[in-house]
């Protein structure tokens, strides 16, 4: 039987999930596989789920964000699917950095503007990102070496693509170009695996 522990009814901020320190390990480090966090966490829970390897799926649908927080992936490490709410406006820049255990992550439902600085940078099984509408920048570096990246859609509201944004994603082979798309950084897709790119049709002015 897999368990998703729901904690989104409880109203304790920094939640006691060490709690999960003194469940039977035994018993549960196979069946435990997602948490649901709540929504007084202030974003990100610290959980000492490294005992748990079966924990794939981190849901913050019900997190609430306030307005200057970042996403930080740093204590989300152990997931391979994170689920963001819409109240998430930022990432920190690195804030995924070198996090090898991600293979998704949804952000369509959030207000994010920019994917900053590295944000991205080898996630080497990051097969898939949902990107948000709202989204107008891609930062230097944001997907760079993501070799498991094969395709990505970008929003039509993108109007910059940062310098080495998608280097290094060797499985990259198809990506749309929306018409709102003005500036591309030096080497965007260099060691990318496209083999062209149709941009006929956007106003790029800087490359």
């Amino acid at each position: 039987r897999k368990i998703i522990l729901d904690l989104s009814k409880m109203n304790e901020n920094y939640i006691a999930l060490s709690a999960l320190s003194y469940m039977d390990n035994d018993k549960y480090n196979d069946t435990l596989v997602g948490i649901v966090y709540p929504s007084t966490s202030n974003g990100i829970c610290r959980i000492v789920a490294e005992r748990y390897r079966n924990l794939k799926r981190a849901d913050l649908s019900k997190v609430i964000f306030t307005e200057e927080q970042k996403l930080d992936g740093n204590y989300l490490k152990i997931y391979e699917e994170i689920i963001v709410p819409n109240g998430c406006r930022y990432i920190s820049s690195k804030g995924f950095n070198e996090n090898t255990a991600l293979k998704y992550i949804d952000l369509s439902n959030t207000s994010i503007k920019e994917i900053p600085f590295c944000a991205f940078r080898k996630c080497t099984n990051l097969e898939n990102i949902k990107l948000p509408t709202s989204l107008t920048k891609i930062g230097e570096g944001a997907f760079a070496y993501c070799s498991n990246l094969k395709t990505i859609d970008i929003p039509a509201s993108l109007t910059e693509i940062g310098k080495y944004a998608f280097a290094g994603c060797s499985n990259l082979k198809t990506i749309h170009i929306p018409a709102s798309l003005t500036e591309i950084g030096r080497a965007a897709f260099a060691g990318s695996g496209l083999e062209n790119i149709d941009m006929s049709f956007c106003g790029v002015t800087k490359i």
